[in-house]
C-alpha cells in the first residue's frame, strides 16, 4: 500500500521534467479505471492505493495466518507476561502486542502499526522475554536496510525475507535431505 502523494512523486520523479502533475493524476485515474489500481481502504487519513500483486500477498499471509490458528504452544500465559510488561517503558498498545504474540497459540500472528509507532521498540521487549523461555527470535525483513534497521534497533538477528528463503530454497520445494529436513525442524523449533 503507498499513498497518493508518495505515487505521484514517484511518477514525477523518474524523469523530472517529462511529466506534469496533471498528467501523472490523469495517468493514476486511468489505471484505477482499468483495474491496476485499487483504493485502501480502512484508512483513516488520505488517499492510499493498493495493486492487485500486493492483495495477493496480504490474501496469501492471511491464509498462513488462518492454516496457523492454535497450531502451537503459547511462549507464555498471558497474566505472565502481562506481570512481566507492568511498569517498564512501553505504552498500552505495544504492552497489549508483546502480550498478545507471547500467550498466543498461533504460529504466525502480524504486528500493524504506522511508521515511528514503537513496533521495534516493542520487538525489542518481546525479543527479551521470548528469550528468558528458550526462544530465540529471528527476523526477516524486505530489504537489507531494514533488516539491518531491526537487527541494530531490536537486538533481534535479522536477514530479508528473499536471502532466507533462497538459502532453504530446497526444503520449501520438497527437494530437502534428511540432514537438511532436521536441520529446517531445529530451525523453526522454540522460535518467535
Amino acid at each position: 500500500m503507498f499513498g497518493h502523494g508518495d505515487l505521484l512523486a514517484a511518477a514525477l520523479s523518474r524523469e523530472p521534467g517529462a511529466v506534469t502533475v496533471e498528467a501523472a493524476e490523469r495517468a493514476v485515474s486511468d489505471l484505477e479505471r482499468e483495474g491496476g489500481l485499487h483504493a485502501a481502504r480502512g484508512l483513516d487519513h488520505g488517499r492510499h492505493w493498493t495493486t492487485d500483486a500486493a492483495m495477493g500477498r496480504e490474501s496469501e499471509a492471511i491464509a498462513l495466518m488462518h492454516a496457523g490458528q492454535g497450531s502451537e504452544k503459547a511462549i507464555m500465559r498471558g497474566w505472565i507476561a502481562e506481570t512481566k510488561l507492568h511498569g517498564g517503558r512501553l505504552n498500552e498498545g505495544q504492552k497489549e502486542a508483546v502480550k498478545m504474540v507471547l500467550a498466543s497459540k498461533d504460529r504466525v500472528i502480524g504486528v500493524q502499526g504506522y511508521a515511528g509507532t514503537g513496533k521495534t521498540t516493542m520487538l525489542k521487549r518481546l525479543r527479551t522475554l521470548a528469550e528468558s523461555r528458550d526462544y530465540r527470535a529471528v527476523g526477516l525483513a524486505p530489504s537489507a536496510s531494514a533488516a539491518r534497521t531491526l537487527s541494530q534497533e531490536s537486538g533481534i538477528e535479522s536477514e530479508t525475507l528473499q536471502r532466507f528463503l533462497s538459502r532453504h530454497a530446497g526444503v520449501i520445494e520438497g527437494r530437502g535431505r534428511v540432514k537438511g529436513l532436521a536441520g529446517c525442524a531445529a530451525l523453526s523449533r522454540r522460535r518467535s
